[in-house]
Formats: structure tokens, C-alpha cells, sequence
């Protein structure tokens, strides 16, 4: 494949993902928060995270997209493989967070009913990262570039993850208001494992 080609592929399909995740962002923050649900808001913030990521890796094609030069003779197409790192890294930190914040939910009580914006959001958010998930990782393989893949990863995690929210915020809406912040601790489980293999697949990249 073309060198031109595969980056210039790579750095569309991120683009996308970049501006996609922004409304998905902006739509469940205000849904979790107007909406009264934990694990909505959660999933809005890890959706905040990945807005970051993304923005490392369309910074990390354009380096790699630059010439070899007397600093760099192999080139500076592993700029993808530390960027997918730095994805993972994030991903790792935010299913942190997100633990954390559950536990304190479910510690002091602060249990509510959520509105049906939420439930909406989740399952939203379900059918459109699912939709990138396929579109990336087709794109990703086919260039052969580790950061559209790692991109991939984090859109099927944030697929998983909304299941998990879905489920709980469903739950709490018709009254098992403990589902809610339950769904926001198991989505920081599915987190770390996906963080992980994101993390270990740049890591053999770079080796």
C-alpha cells in the first residue's frame, strides 16, 4: 500500500471518530446529568477520555506521516504504536475513576431513579459505537495501522460498556435503583481489560 495512502486513510477514519465521539460525549453528559443516572454520566466521562485519545492519535499520524530524517532514519511511523499506548494508558485511568465514583455511590446511599433520556443514551450510544467499532477495525487492518486499531478497541469497549450501562439504568427506571451505580463499577472492569490488551498489542508493536 501507498505510504500516502495509509496514513492519509488512517487520519480520515480517526477524524471521524474524533467528531462522532464529541456529540456522543456532549449527549450523554447532559443525558446522565439532567437524567439523574451515575452510570450514564460515567460513560459520558470515559467518553471525554477517549475525545482526548483520539486527539493524541490524529496528533501521532501526522508525525508519523513525516519523512525520515538524520534524528530519525527508520522514519516516524512508530508515533502510532506510542500514541495507541497512550490510549490504553487512559483507558486504564478512567475505568479508575469510575470505579471509584460507584463505590462512593453505593457506600453513602445516594441511590435515584433515573429519566428515560438516559436509558435513550445508553442505548444510543450502544448502535453507533458498534457501527465504528466494524467500520475502524476493517479500516485499521487493511492499513495496517496500530492506532486505528487501538481506536477500534476503545470503540468496542465503549460498546460493551454501554450494555453494562443500559442494563443498569433500564434497571434502576423501573425501581431497582442499585443497578445503576452497579453498572457503572462492572463498565470500569470491562475498562481495564480492554485497556490492557490495547496496552500489550502496542507493546509488542514497539519491541
Amino acid at each position: 500500500m501507498v505510504r500516502e495512502e495509509r496514513f492519509a486513510g488512517a487520519e480520515r477514519v480517526i477524524s471521524i471518530a474524533f467528531w462522532i465521539n464529541a456529540v456522543l460525549m456532549i449527549m450523554k453528559l447532559s443525558a446522565g446529568y439532567f437524567g439523574g443516572s451515575e452510570a450514564v454520566f460515567a460513560d459520558g466521562v470515559e467518553s471525554a477520555c477517549d475525545f482526548v485519545a483520539l486527539l493524541f492519535s490524529l496528533i501521532a499520524i501526522r508525525i508519523g506521516h513525516q519523512p525520515k530524517d538524520g534524528k530519525h532514519p527508520y522514519g516516524h511511523g512508530r508515533a502510532e504504536s506510542i500514541a495507541a499506548i497512550v490510549v490504553a494508558l487512559i483507558i486504564i485511568l478512567t475505568g479508575g475513576v469510575i470505579l471509584a465514583g460507584a463505590a462512593i455511590t453505593v457506600s453513602k446511599g445516594r441511590l435515584v431513579k433515573p429519566e428515560l433520556v438516559a436509558v435513550a443514551a445508553a442505548a444510543i450510544t450502544i448502535v453507533v459505537k458498534e457501527y465504528l467499532y466494524r467500520f475502524s477495525v476493517r479500516v485499521g487492518a487493511r492499513l495496517e495501522s496500530p492506532a486505528v486499531l487501538a481506536i477500534a478497541g476503545d470503540h468496542r469497549k465503549d460498546a460493551l460498556t454501554s450494555i453494562a450501562t443500559l442494563v443498569g439504568v433500564a434497571g434502576a427506571y423501573f425501581g431497582v435503583f442499585i443497578l445503576d451505580p452497579l453498572a457503572a463499577g462492572f463498565t470500569s472492569l470491562l475498562i481495564f481489560r480492554i485497556g490492557y490488551q490495547t496496552f500489550r498489542g502496542a507493546a509488542h508493536d514497539l519491541m
